[in-house]
């Protein structure tokens, strides 16, 4: 029995080693619409986390507009390419096969594009695992953590009652966890930095993806 009646996951960074596809894409995104590549792009913990809007305007210093361009860019390279470059952290696939078989529901909640995250997950061999699906919509309207995290309760139909976790391993995760009044576990071995999960109020943190079977 798990103490919780749903586990949701961020994906990258969580589930999915990501930064190259990730990378590759803001680059060839950049180059098509003729702007600098900024230095921040050599370490993945300046883009693995917030919405690409959000990396596009801030750590790329694009207008609202050339980041619409650059993210249709992003979007199409990164469908027809680089979505490819993926494959899941150590131990993930124990640790979701163990909590199905628990009886968890088990959900992704991600600031990545959501079909975009349901072609990844199919690309791991992982999306058999899980009961929603809840990324960032088209039109905007879904956009942040703490977004993906209510859709995928309003749908799975989850009631005030029930324990929820998000378990991720950015700032953004913490942020959106908090939000929403769930629960939150952060994990070491991802792309975003403990002492920015902490300052937030994370306190529960884990090194390898088997060692939350122990917690949750």
């Amino acid at each position: 029995m798990s103490k919780y009646d749903l586990v949701l996951f961020d994906l990258d960074g969580t589930l999915s080693q990501s930064h190259g596809g990730v990378k590759a894409s803001l680059i060839y995104a950049l180059n098509q619409i003729g702007k600098p590549i900024p230095p921040e792009i050599d370490d993945p913990t300046n883009y693995i986390g917030p919405p690409l809007m959000d990396t596009l305007t801030g750590m790329c210093g694009l207008s609202e507009e050339d980041a619409e361009r650059a993210a249709d860019e992003y979007k199409e390279i990164y469908n027809s390419q680089n979505k490819y470059d993926n494959k899941c952290y150590d131990g993930i696939n124990e640790v979701l096969q163990t909590l199905k078989a628990r009886g968890v529901k088990l959900g992704v909640a991600t600031t990545k594009y959501a079909p975009f995250a349901e072609e990844v997950l199919r690309i791991l061999g992982i999306i058999g695992y899980f009961d929603i699906i809840s990324g960032t919509s088209g039109d905007g309207k879904i956009s942040t953590k703490a977004q993906v995290i209510t859709a995928a309760k309003e749908k799975l139909k989850m009631k005030e009652t029930d324990k929820v976790v998000l378990i991720g391993d950015s700032k953004f995760d913490t942020e959106g966890a908090l939000s929403t009044k769930i629960d939150f576990i952060g994990v070491n071995y991802g792309y975003g930095r403990q002492e920015d999960m902490k300052a937030l109020g994370a306190s529960v943190f884990v090194d390898k993806a088997v060692d939350l079977l122990q917690i949750l």
